[in-house]
């Protein structure tokens, strides 16, 4: 199955389900007072902490920064 999901999508599972998380994510940021590690629990990221990671990694920028910078 997940050769399969690669083969189709060009990702693996995990980084798709990743980049859903990331890109609801930024949807809260944008439209939402909640906090940081609100959304990242509501994403799915066990840790907030992890969440920003992963954001930065895949953002270049950090979840607050990201939230600023949109409004």
């Amino acid at each position: 199955l997940s050769k399969s999901f690669k083969q189709k999508t060009g990702l693996s599972f995990q980084e798709y389900l990743t980049r859903v998380r990331l890109a609801n994510a930024k949807q809260m940021l944008e439209d939402s007072e909640d906090l940081v590690t609100q959304i990242s629990e509501a994403v799915g990221f066990n840790s907030s902490a992890h969440f920003a990671y992963t954001f930065r990694k895949h953002e270049g920028i950090a979840p607050l920064a990201y939230r600023k910078m949109r409004r």
